[in-house]
């Protein structure tokens, strides 16, 4: 066939120097991090007296350190870029052609492979500083948390409801390696713009499991991006007994800030200004307040050994002042006692569900098993966006399987005493009753150390984007408002407790919130979902 009938040099593309390039960089855990493995471990020291408990593992390397896997990141990154960049085409052509399409609907287009490649993420910066984190190890760099559920009837911890996670401590540092090959600059650029989504100040990218309850923030910092191009390439081939990376040419910092600030700067934050707000809140406790971070067997071991030595050496020493409480305040990675996010979140929700209720509205029970005969008093798996349609307030709200929560609350953090004094910390002690006889029990008799009076600050950050997915046209998200708005009514007059002994005095506080006041944006939006629960009620 000749080439009057098949002209190939019009079949063929316009061939283009692909410019080679390579990112470096380090994350650096600010809180907790966890990326799942799919494996359990079993564990005999958590709880000796119920036997080796299982633990789900982070995935880990082959040196037996955590890893953030490429792929992870890599579709965080591109989500982030798809959510927060301009509405506009180039933007997402820049990302189909850096991250590729992957497979299509439509069989005339066409796909188009990746041009970049996240490598996985090992660590490479150990966390040295000594740390009150239960079940440490540093030569894994991850310790033991714990979460459980409450049950909504009995207001105690829900049977088989207690799970415990291999968990990566803030302080914590991850060389990233990222290459690829490109056209134009841009793309460089673009892909640094979505690392700095993690620096973010109103839309940060997060990690792994856990990001609606503070889990999985990450620092980066760049430590240099190097390219080839065409000339780099001839002083290559000019010296070929050299390895091509010794020829490639280093940005300076002001070059990498430049390409990121060309896409970071468009970045509005999760789909414009009005998608989202921050409530900050303030709690002042009135009394004692504990969240339980019972010591380990080995501690209290170690503990009772270090009294005896120095018993012998001061008859006088007091005991309490070296052996652990039995219950005592869980703290964060530099000693603070804390508030966990998750367990403020389950105190919220479980208001939730009360106030619905009450105006004879949905809320199912998520402490209930789905796999037994209760399966009525649970909201469904989301598995299709059409399913949203079937979750009750609460789960909209504060989320369900299958559906992220639209809320993302920050971890409680103590705030320093007005006058300047450290807080003050008391130990109580406690017997149980033998149910049989009314007197003290053999054997149950315990003691807890708990914090007095602190005061606690954190943030509820509200994505209305999410809130208003799957809505009617016309309607918005007003009464998912309204019962949040019902919730922070109950917290701010002191209805909510928090942690352990709430039937002893303890956890009971009073709280400030910054939007609080006739004519701010929440309470415009929490008013009119009032009326629309209210009319709902009524019809």
């Amino acid at each position: 066939m000749s080439n009057e009938h098949l002209n190939l040099e019009n079949l063929r593309e316009e061939w283009r120097f692909m410019k080679r390039w390579r990112i470096e960089g380090i994350l650096f855990t600010r809180e907790p991090f966890f990326i799942g493995s799919g494996e359990v471990m079993e564990r005999a020291d958590i709880d000796p007296d119920a036997g080796p408990v299982e633990v789900s593992e982070c995935i880990k390397g082959c040196d037996g350190r955590p890893i953030i896997p490429g792929s992870s990141l890599k579709g965080c990154v591109r989500r982030w870029l798809e959510t927060n960049c301009p509405n506009e085409k180039d933007y997402k052509d820049y990302i189909e052609c850096v991250f590729g399409n992957g497979p299509v609907s439509d069989p005339d287009q066409e796909m188009v492979g990746s041009r970049v490649c996240f490598h996985d993420c090992p660590v490479t910066m150990p966390r040295t500083d000594p740390t009150p984190l239960p079940f440490f190890n540093r030569d894994t760099q991850t310790f033991i948390e714990a979460h459980t559920c409450m049950d909504r009837v009995s207001g105690t911890v829900a049977e088989n409801k207690l799970f415990y996670q291999e968990v990566v401590p803030p302080g914590v540092g991850f060389e990233v390696v990222i290459t690829g090959s490109c056209k134009d600059d841009r793309e460089i650029g673009l892909v640094l713009a979505g690392l700095e989504g993690f620096c973010h100040a109103d839309a940060p990218l997060r990690l792994g499991s856990g990001t609606h309850s503070g889990r999985g923030s990450l620092g980066w910092e760049p430590r240099g991006v190097q390219v080839m191009g065409e000339e780099e390439v001839k002083r290559w081939l000019s010296n070929p007994e050299t390895m091509f990376f010794n020829h490639m040419t280093q940005w300076e910092s002001d070059e990498i800030k430049k390409a990121a600030d060309k896409v970071k700067r468009k970045c509005t934050g999760s789909g414009g200004e009005d998608s989202y707000f921050t409530l900050s809140i303030t709690l002042s406790f009135d009394s004692h307040f504990l969240v339980n971070d019972p010591p380990t067997r080995e501690e209290k071991q170690e503990a009772e050994r270090r009294y005896e030595k120095q018993k012998e050496k001061d008859p006088a020493v007091v005991k309490s002042d070296i052996v652990p409480s039995d219950f005592r305040p869980r703290k964060d990675h530099m000693g603070r006692v804390l508030l966990p996010a998750t367990s403020f979140r389950g105190a919220l929700r479980s208001q939730a569900e009360r106030i619905l209720r009450t105006i004879d509205k949905k809320a199912c029970n998520p402490a209930r098993d789905p796999g037994g005969g209760d399966n009525d008093e649970s909201c469904p798996v989301v598995e299709k966006l059409k399913d949203l349609e079937n979750l009750c307030l609460a789960c909209r709200l504060f989320g369900a399987p299958g559906w992220r929560s639209p809320l993302e609350i920050s971890d409680f953090t103590l705030m320093p005493r007005e006058d300047g004094r450290d807080y003050e910390f008391t130990t109580q002690e406690f017997v149980a009753i033998d149910r049989f006889t009314g007197g003290g029990k053999q054997g149950a008799k315990f003691n807890a150390c708990a914090i007095y009076r602190p005061v606690f600050t954190g943030t509820i950050r509200v994505d209305l984007k999410r809130l208003r997915i799957r809505k009617a046209p016309g309607s918005d998200c007003y009464d998912a408002l309204a019962v949040l708005a019902l919730v922070l009514r109950d917290l701010i007059e002191g209805d909510i407790t928090f942690g352990f002994g709430s039937s002893k005095g303890y956890g009971t506080c009073t709280a400030t919130v910054d939007q609080w006041e006739d004519g701010s944006e929440f309470m415009e939006m929490a008013k009119k979902g009032l009326k629309q629960l209210n009319a709902d009620e009524t019809g």
